[in-house]
């Protein structure tokens, strides 16, 4: 601390004298000091300074912009995602599980004959690999084609960093019971949709979507084109760093 309030001040005032601009924390020998009051104290400090880049005439610099490219599909992408958004839970009319449905489950999970626990009407998401805390990878491949009635029995051991060490590494027991199988239902994309989310129709729905999809686009193609121009000013105009810098 002492003696960085010590070699602080001279060393600023160096590099303003200098006018440096340097990129790292300076590197002082600190152990060849030599703290005598009677001489005035000398020190070298080692510090990486930012490397002199020579730009050349920017008129000598072309790059082609980048245009904007607003996709059909990428608008029908957005109007599914809002789709989604607004799906509701319902009964699965066939009454199997499918990719993505629901199910309804009563869960029992046992290590050595110990219920750690046991709960009823479990909405659980698939392929959601954890089932009431536990992770049981299989269990997302072992639920697909069950109905209400259907038992499941998959075994996983916990992990050594489980917080109860005295379950920690040992084998638990998840049985779980489908009661009910839900799907998520997709509303239609019509009138009644379109007012729900405050449009008056579903072209004008469709007219904001694209709008908004343009200005994706249109901000996408600047970042893209800001590329270019920095990639050809770095062609035109290469600079050295320092190895050190590199390393960090």
């Amino acid at each position: 601390g002492a003696h960085n309030r010590i070699l602080d001040t001279p060393l600023k005032e160096a590099i303003d004298e200098h006018e440096l601009e340097p990129i790292s924390d300076p590197d002082v020998d600190l152990e060849s000091l030599e703290l005598d009051p009677t001489k005035a104290l000398e020190y070298q400090a080692t510090l990486l300074v930012r490397p002199k880049v020579e730009i050349p005439d920017y008129d000598s610099i072309s790059i082609e912009a980048v245009k904007p490219e607003v996709k059909d599909e990428r608008v029908q992408e957005v109007i599914a995602g809002l789709q989604r958004q607004h799906a509701v839970l319902e009964t699965a009319e066939d009454g199997v599980m499918a990719d993505g449905d629901v199910a309804v489950i009563d869960v029992v999970a046992t290590v050595e004959d110990e219920k750690l626990v046991e709960r009823e009407n479990v909405q659980w998401q698939h392929p959601e690999p954890f089932v009431v805390g536990f992770h049981m990878p299989k269990f997302k491949d072992e639920i697909l084609g069950k109905k209400a009635g259907d038992e499941i029995t998959m075994t996983e051991t916990l992990p050594e960093t489980w917080p109860q060490p005295e379950q920690a590494g040992k084998d638990v027991t998840i049985a779980a019971k489908v009661q009910e199988v839900k799907r998520h239902s997709l509303p239609e994309v019509d009138q009644a949709f379109a007012e729900e989310l405050d449009y008056d129709s579903v072209e004008e729905l469709e007219e904001e979507v694209r709008d908004q999809v343009e200005r994706e686009a249109e901000g996408e193609a600047r970042e893209a084109t800001d590329k270019r121009i920095i990639d050809a000013l770095i062609e035109a105009a290469p600079f050295e760093l320092p190895e050190d810098v590199v390393k960090e």
